[in-house]
């Protein structure tokens, strides 16, 4: 009887470990599937030419590289501190690189949708009690 118990006991945790593997992946490829939906937006939001598209996805193709390897380092160091200044940084960058490829009207919109997306995340953050965070900037 005791040897069924430690049997079923084990089978229950394998059925733990692979329930959450799989919602763990699932919600890295929903988060994915998401960020390029917001990519392609962005790119149609502001009207953005053939050269334009090339290096705006180069320039998002840096930053997503570049935040892996941030969150790599925290998360081998355990230094979660850290994190929030160098992704501003990052975040400011990427921003910063965005604007410079783009057109003065199309500036002007992608100011007003970083404005929006700011608005929407101190709303946010006053709803469920939470800083900002997310989003595209």
């Amino acid at each position: 009887m005791c040897v069924m118990k430690k049997q079923f006991f084990a089978f229950l945790v394998l059925i733990l470990f692979f329930t959450v593997g799989y919602g763990q992946n699932r919600n890295r490829q929903d988060f994915q599937k998401r960020r390029q939906q917001q990519m392609e937006q962005l790119k149609k939001d502001l009207k953005l030419n053939k050269d334009q598209i090339k290096k705006f996805d180069a320039i998002y193709k840096d930053y997503n590289d570049k935040m892996a390897k941030l969150r790599e380092e925290i998360s081998a160091s355990g230094d979660f501190r850290s994190m929030r200044p160098k992704m501003t940084e990052l975040n400011t960058k990427r921003t910063e690189s965005i604007k410079k490829i783009l057109k003065k009207d199309q500036l002007k919109t992608y100011e007003k949708i970083l404005k929006d997306q700011a608005t929407r995340r101190a709303q946010r953050g006053r709803r469920d009690g939470r800083g900002g965070g997310g989003g595209i900037r």
